[in-house]
Order: C-alpha cells, then sequence, then structure tokens
C-alpha cells in the first residue's frame, strides 16, 4: 500500500469515528436525572468545607490497607465486608445490591447474604477486575458503575450519614443517583471528584502518568489535596472538557473533548483520533491480558486514528492498526513486541 493509499484510507477511518461519535449521540440514553462525566479537570475554583475533606480519607484508608490483590489475577474478585472472597468467572460481571446492601446479586443466578449492622465505620465491599475483565455494579443507592480491565472499586455495601464515597483505582464509569442532600464522593490517590448525579469515566491506573476526567453534562468539583496551589480548593468542570492531571509534573491541564471518545470502551469500542502508538497499545494490553513492548522509540510516537472493536481478537486488532502504521510483531507466550519494518 502506497502513501496516497494510506492517506485515504485513514481518511475514511477518520470519517467513520465521526459517524460512530454521531450514532452515540443518538442513542445517549436520557440524563435528567443524571449527567456525565470521565475524571478530567475545568476552569473556575470554589472551595469545600472543611469536614468534608477530613471525611474522606477514612474510605482511602480502608481501601488501601485491604489486600485487594492485582490486575494479574485470573478472574473477577468481590471481598466482602467479612473478607469473604467470591470469584465470579465471567468476562463481564453483572453484580447489583439491594437497598440496605445486605442482599447481592451476582450475574443474576445467585445470591449472598451480609450483615449490614450499623457502626461508626461502614461496611466496606470491593471489587477487583482483573485485565481482560470488565463488571457493572448498581450499588446500593441505585448508581451504576462500569469497571474496566485491571480496576479495583472499594464502596459501602449501604452508604450512611448522608455521604456517598467509593475509592477507585483503574478506570470507571458512573452514572450516580441524583440526590442534592446526599453528594457522591470518588477518592482516587491523585484527587476526589464530588457530584450530586452524573454520568463520569474516572480514568486513574497506577502506572499512567496522568489522572483524567470528562464530563458530558452538567458539572462537578474536583479537590486535588497534592497540588499546593489548590490547597483546601476545588476546581469545578464544564461539560464538553478533559481534565488532566499530571502525576510527575503536578500540574493541571484543560481542553475541549468529545467525550464519547472517552466513554466508548463501556460498548466495547476504543475511539482513537491522533493518539500515539503507544498509548493506543497500552489500553489494548490491559483488554488482552498481555505485555506489549514497542522496540523504536520513533514507531512508539506514530499515532492512529479509528475505531477498535474489542470484542475481535487480538491478531485483528493488529492488522487493523497496520492497515495505516508501518509495524511487525511477534508473539511468545503473553510477550509481544512490536518493531518497525524496513
Amino acid at each position: 500500500m502506497d502513501q496516497k493509499d494510506k492517506f485515504e484510507l485513514n481518511k475514511r477511518i477518520l470519517d467513520s469515528v465521526h459517524r460512530y461519535k454521531h450514532k452515540r449521540r443518538i442513542q445517549k440514553y436520557s440524563v435528567a436525572a443524571s449527567l456525565t462525566l470521565l475524571v478530567a479537570i475545568g476552569s473556575s475554583i470554589w472551595f469545600f468545607q472543611n469536614d468534608t475533606i477530613n471525611s474522606l480519607p477514612s474510605i482511602r484508608q480502608h481501601a488501601t490497607s485491604a489486600k485487594l490483590g492485582t490486575g494479574a489475577e485470573s478472574e473477577v474478585k468481590l471481598v466482602l465486608g467479612n473478607d469473604q472472597e467470591v470469584q465470579i468467572n465471567s468476562d463481564s460481571a453483572e453484580i447489583s445490591y439491594s437497598n440496605t446492601g445486605e442482599t447481592v446479586s451476582i450475574n443474576n443466578e445467585r445470591s449472598l447474604q451480609q450483615s449490614s449492622k450499623k457502626t461508626v465505620e461502614p461496611v466496606y465491599n470491593s471489587i477487583v477486575v482483573p485485565y481482560g475483565k470488565r463488571s457493572k455494579i448498581s450499588l446500593s443507592d441505585g448508581s451504576k458503575v462500569w469497571l474496566n480491565s485491571g480496576t479495583k472499586l472499594t464502596y459501602p455495601i449501604a452508604f450512611q450519614n448522608g455521604r456517598r464515597e467509593v475509592y477507585l483505582v483503574g478506570e470507571a464509569i458512573f452514572e450516580v443517583s441524583h440526590n442534592e442532600q446526599s453528594p457522591f464522593y470518588v477518592v482516587t490517590e491523585d484527587y476526589h471528584v464530588k457530584v450530586l448525579g452524573t454520568v463520569f469515566n474516572v480514568s486513574s491506573y497506577p502506572d499512567d502518568d496522568y489522572t483524567n476526567t470528562a464530563l458530558e453534562s452538567g458539572s462537578v468539583e474536583i479537590y486535588f489535596p497534592s497540588n499546593p496551589d489548590l490547597k483546601n480548593g476545588a476546581i469545578r468542570i464544564t461539560p464538553g472538557t478533559l481534565a488532566t492531571f499530571d502525576k510527575k509534573n503536578n500540574d493541571i491541564k484543560t481542553k475541549e473533548v468529545d467525550v464519547a471518545t472517552y466513554m466508548s470502551w463501556k460498548e466495547g469500542v476504543f475511539i482513537f483520533q491522533n493518539d500515539e502508538l503507544s498509548s493506543i497499545l497500552k489500553k489494548v494490553a490491559r483488554h488482552y491480558k498481555v505485555q506489549i513492548s514497542i522496540e523504536n522509540e520513533h514507531l512508539a510516537k506514530q499515532t492512529f486514528s479509528g475505531t477498535l472493536d474489542i470484542s475481535k481478537s487480538l491478531d485483528k486488532i493488529f492488522k487493523i492498526i497496520q492497515e495505516t502504521t508501518d509495524f511487525e510483531y511477534n508473539s511468545t507466550d503473553n510477550q509481544i513486541k512490536i518493531y518497525q519494518t524496513d
């Protein structure tokens, strides 16, 4: 394929991206009582009350002290309040809690019982989604969470004292039930997101150099305890904004984006627009539970635009990317090496 053919092919791929996004807008569900967000950042600053910030570390302490395993595990794992571990053999597990949190339904096939006796501290559950798997949870307040590969979420089985808090490592899309009297907080290693009712995707993987949030509608507040310039303060983001927190430089940047690009994985599609190959293959590696290395730095920085249907085999994914990017690869067990063709 010569350069002219590749240019025409890339143009057709970009057109397909726009068509997908247009279809996504048409199919977008009603958000009368909810909004849509991905973890990012916005434009104006305001301040939380001190008791709001001071109460957040409890769930962080529980989540970081619990032995939840890593993305290297083979099955989705649900850890109950008594430390009982439940293995879920499913590529896309679905878990649902009753409004008391005492009954847990798994894939509509079996149910578990646990005590929600009110104590000073809530009863927490955690879910660990390994690489190569995804999951969906319906929390006791009716909020829904879609968890991407390599993600851990810790949450109370029933929210208490007018506070709703969860702790996230990895990436998730939240559809939060609206409740003005009980704000919902997503706590990550780098910042806390406060919402009243919204749908949002938070991306906060430990091996990434950044944490992202993207907002589709409504507004959210994000507090950055590690940034001295925002001490005791928060940032509010506006719809269509992607906020990126640079972990190395402790820097925050925002830009306008099409949020569908950051939400599409829930529907089994990755969308890329001029994304570097290294970034693309990191997401691919998480989904397919493999390790991918790129031998050439110039190749790693080449960009790709298009849509990837991640229900297809890994070989087909590589062939799609190869249509506009010159590289070859070899695979040994779960180790894949990418190298540039001569």
